[in-house]
């Protein structure tokens, strides 16, 4: 698992992510769980192959003229079902026999976050997180943390989660 959370700030957008990897037999790596494609940020917690796709292979669509005034509705309309196809093409499959597939993707784009699930639900908010941290997260910054110290709260409290957690500033459009 891990710990994903946005913050919408005055000026922009920050992303945070930690870098800890833990694989089926409980040994834990450090990866950079934070990606740009495209005029996106990209970054997500469950299954890799869905994140991989969207991370490194996936042709992110670009918003054009009075798509930039309503991003929500750019990312139901022309980003996700490229994603969908993406992972199609991709080979993804959710294994609908596994309780513990599936997967969420947090997106940046010009500021603002998006988060989408394995349902390909779309929401955005001001506060956005993911991974079996970002409840404590979201939870941190509500009470009045910045950004760091929420993830150093979800590393306290997930045993999934640690450092060094990585920082992305995105500016508005």
């Amino acid at each position: 698992m891990t710990t994903i959370l946005t913050l919408r700030t005055k000026d922009g957008l920050i992303m945070a992510a930690d870098s800890q990897i833990t694989d089926g037999t409980g040994r834990k790596t450090q990866t950079t769980k934070i990606s740009q494609n495209g005029l996106f940020l990209i970054s997500g917690a469950g299954d890799c192959l869905p994140l991989d796709i969207a991370q490194h292979l996936w042709r992110t669509p670009t918003p054009k003229g009075v798509e930039w005034d309503d991003l929500l509705h750019f990312m139901i309309k022309k980003v996700i079902p490229s994603l969908r196809a993406a992972l199609i093409v991709g080979g993804y499959k959710k294994d609908e026999d596994d309780k513990d597939a599936g997967f969420t993707i947090i997106f940046a784009i010009a500021g603002q976050g998006f988060v989408a699930d394995d349902d390909y639900s779309v929401s955005t908010a001001d506060i956005l997180g993911a991974g079996s941290g970002g409840a404590y997260g979201i939870g941190a910054i509500s009470a009045g943390a910045t950004i760091e110290e929420a993830m150093a709260v979800a590393a306290l409290h997930d045993t999934y989660t640690s450092a060094p957690f990585i920082f992305v500033h995105q500016p508005k459009h």
